[in-house]
C-alpha cells in the first residue's frame, strides 16, 4: 500500500467572532484560552477536497466576552470521524498562541498556530 506523507507547517487556525458580532460595536475583550479551547474540544468536520479536512467547534464564549467560531485546516483523514478524533486531537495538542484579537476580514479574530506536524494517510 502506498504511503502518501503530509506535512503541515506552521498551519494557521483562526478562530472567528460569529455573524452577529459583525452588526456589533463590541471587541471581545481577549482571545479564547488553548485550554478552553481544548476543553470545547471539536463538534464538527467538512471535507473540502477527497479525504482533506476541516475541523472546528461551533459559536461558542469560550473564556471571553463574544462568541467564536473555531476552524482549523486542512488535514488528511478518511472520514469525517477520523478528522474529529485522531487529526483534530492531534492537532489541539500541538496548539499555540500566535496573536489577536485583531481584525480579520472585518471580524475580529485570533490566530493560533501548529508547529510541525506528519499525519500519514493510508
Amino acid at each position: 500500500m502506498k504511503k502518501t506523507f503530509i506535512a503541515i507547517i506552521c498551519s494557521m487556525l483562526m478562530l472567528l467572532t460569529n455573524t452577529l458580532h459583525a452588526q456589533s460595536k463590541l471587541d471581545p475583550d481577549k482571545c479564547p484560552s488553548i485550554e478552553a479551547i481544548k476543553a470545547l474540544g471539536l463538534n464538527w468536520a467538512e471535507e473540502i477536497d477527497h479525504q482533506v479536512w476541516a475541523v472546528g467547534h461551533s459559536a461558542d464564549a469560550y473564556d471571553t466576552n463574544m462568541k467564536w467560531v473555531f476552524y482549523m485546516g486542512k488535514f488528511p483523514a478518511k472520514n469525517r470521524d477520523d478528522a474529529i478524533s485522531v487529526v483534530g486531537k492531534i492537532a489541539l495538542m500541538n496548539l499555540k498562541f500566535f496573536h489577536g484579537p485583531e481584525k480579520i476580514a472585518q471580524r475580529n479574530g485570533s490566530v493560533f498556530i501548529i508547529p510541525i506536524i506528519y499525519l500519514q494517510l493510508r
